[in-house]
């Protein structure tokens, strides 16, 4: 009787696992996988924030103006911060800071790291 038993756990298992048990593919910015780990500047910006009172810290990926940017966002009631986005290219440099009015031609904003502090 046992046999029976391992066959319909392994069968279970096996006929169990349908498409969301397969590792998702890693997030794609600015035409590097993983940018987290992948563009060493937002991973110095990220080690960064570390040391910052915020409570939230996020980093998405957009197109702003036919390209693609990296916004980071860091807001909360201990943080000296402006109402907007500050957008950087793809080389980590600036592209805009705290414009409401530009944040409007931002698309395609997609979540890639966040931390948020208790």
């Amino acid at each position: 009787m046992k046999p029976i038993y391992i066959f319909l756990l392994t069968a279970f298992v096996f006929v169990g696992c349908n498409d969301t048990c397969e590792e998702k593919p890693a997030t794609i910015a600015c035409g590097v996988a993983d940018p987290i780990k992948n563009l060493p500047w937002i991973r110095e910006r990220i080690e960064k924030s570390e040391q910052e009172t915020c409570t939230i810290f996020a980093v998405y990926s957009a197109r702003y103006k036919n390209r693609d940017v990296i916004l980071i966002r860091i807001t909360g009631p201990l943080c000296d911060t402006c109402a907007g986005e500050a957008v950087y290219n793809c080389e980590g440099e600036g592209v805009y800071f705290c414009d409401p009015e530009e944040d409007k031609n931002l698309t395609n904003k997609k979540l890639i790291w966040e931390r948020q502090q208790a």
